[in-house]
């Protein structure tokens, strides 16, 4: 009922009006496939829209809201592909043509509008679970640390971590044949490391090790300790973006806006412009230059510059992100007509997935299965697509997974934003919230085995280090600071 009463104010009224429009259409007008292909985009695209414009509008701007983030990166992730397919559909031709197209020769047909429609309902369930009840209900079960920490403690997690991280990192590189050999392989040194994923771990704990020391420089008001953590944050940035490895860079520079956002100043809409700008620089650059070895990137950048077009700042929007859409589309297309519905047996990967296959070499597989059986090529090139959140869901019950899925995902993600806007003095709390949050563009491209990367990787090396140096409590139940 709750959710019924919203309807008005937030992201459900516009759904259904859009949604009565798009029925009046394919009753009244019984347009080709093109014309319900578009429809369908365009109630997608106001689907992710509303809340951004909403909160645009609103003079408590924010853009950090969960909602909001998550709009932003599901619509990125669904919208390229499917526009892409849309306009190669009515004859539009591509300097470039996108990977959907390119590798999948995707066209206009009943799987890409079904696919559609349901990513809209999917995105409508998020925020009917998003305005439930069911957050506040949750948030009275959170335990919280308190205001107050020892950044002697503090700092001495952090000494710790990086120095297990270093360690790690060390011992990487010599298992790929030193730091030089591993620079030089440019982007095919995703090659060297396989089956290296527990040295890996370093990379995301060097990233919390960055966060969590310019979370100590704020909560001391030492900016030389801010300086210090920016500046391995440039190194950090530039190392992994010379080796391909632009995902867990993307999710620290998230998370230190959003801190920055809550902790110290206001993002407002240029800033916000000239950083999302400056990111998508960033990718362009990197991902143009993937070619090259770094010793030549001058000459990759003459390259660049003698060829460059403007429709090759597009790139970053349809090349390879635009590669978990399609393990969407091939469950919605071979389920169950040639692939059985699991039941949610995948998720018995969560519990199983703890146990090294050193002690169980029968370990049942993960959802990685896709992969290799639908793209055996993958396989031999040691490369992957990824799988996009709706599709392990959709694989397990069809229909009605991605719609349930989604409604427990608003429920979680209004559950972190009503942690932080009742513990917006709490630093601990908005560090927190900034990792969780951060993790979203992971989130869109993975299985539901993600959430062990992200525990183990991410959030509780973050959690131990601040619980290290803090007291714990629970808020109480009758706190009147769960109202909206």
């Amino acid at each position: 009922m709750h959710s019924i009463y919203q309807l008005k104010r937030h992201e459900l009224g516009l759904a259904l009006i859009l949604g009565i429009l798009t029925g009046v259409c394919l009753v009244e007008l019984s347009p080709g496939l093109d014309f319900l292909f578009l429809l369908s985009i365009l109630l997608l695209t106001g689907l992710i829209l509303t809340p951004v414009i909403k909160n645009v509008l609103n003079r408590k701007f924010d853009p950090c809201e969960a909602k909001i983030v998550f709009s932003i990166f599901f619509g990125f992730f669904t919208l390229s592909p499917l526009i892409s397919v849309y306009l190669h559909g009515i004859g539009v031709e591509f300097s470039r043509k996108p990977l959907i197209l390119q590798f999948f020769s995707r066209e206009i047909d009943s799987t890409t509008i079904y696919a559609s429609i349901l990513c809209s309902l999917s995105l409508l369930f998020f925020y009917v679970g998003y305005h439930s009840r069911l957050p506040k209900l949750l948030c009275k079960h959170i335990p919280l640390p308190s205001i107050e920490l020892s950044t002697k403690r503090i700092k001495w997690g952090i000494v710790f971590l990086f120095a297990v991280s270093i360690i790690l990192f060390v011992e990487l590189m010599g298992s790929v044949g030193g730091l030089k050999s591993y620079l030089l392989a440019g982007y095919s040194s995703h090659l060297l490391v396989i089956g290296k994923s527990h040295l890996l771990i370093s990379y995301s704990w060097l990233a919390i090790v960055i966060l969590l020391y310019y979370f100590l420089g704020d909560v001391s008001n030492n900016k030389k300790r801010k300086f210090v953590a920016l500046t391995l944050l440039g190194i950090y940035v530039i190392f992994n973006g010379l080796v391909g490895r632009r995902r867990i860079p993307g999710m620290l520079l998230l998370a230190l806006v959003i801190y920055k956002h809550y902790s110290e100043k206001k993002l407002t809409l240029k800033k916000l412009g000239i950083i999302i700008g400056l990111f998508l620089f960033y990718l362009f650059f990197f991902a143009a230059l993937r070619g090259y070895n770094p010793l030549d990137y001058y000459q990759g950048v003459q390259d660049l510059l003698a060829d460059f077009t403007p429709s090759m700042l597009l790139h970053p929007l349809t090349g390879g992100e635009q590669a978990p859409f399609e393990a969407f589309l091939t469950m919605v297309e071979k389920v169950p007509s040639q692939i059985d519905y699991k039941f949610g047996a995948t998720y018995l990967n969560l519990f199983l997935v703890w146990i090294p296959r050193g002690l169980w070499a029968g370990r049942p597989d993960t959802v990685h299965w896709y992969l290799e059986t639908l793209f055996p090529e993958t396989r031999e090139t040691m490369t992957g697509y990824g799988f996009f959140l709706l599709a392990e869901p959709y694989l397990n019950f069809g229909f009605i997974g991605p719609l349930l899925f989604m409604f427990i995902l608003g429920v979680l993600y209004k559950s972190a934003y009503t942690v932080i806007r009742t513990q917006a003095q709490n630093k601990k709390v908005i560090l927190l919230y900034s990792i969780i949050i951060a993790y979203t563009p992971s989130l869109m491209r993975s299985e539901s085995l993600a959430i062990k990367e992200f525990l183990l990787e991410f959030f509780l090396p973050a959690l131990i280090v601040l619980a290290y140096g803090s007291r714990w409590k629970f808020l109480k139940r009758s706190s009147n600071n769960w109202k909206r």
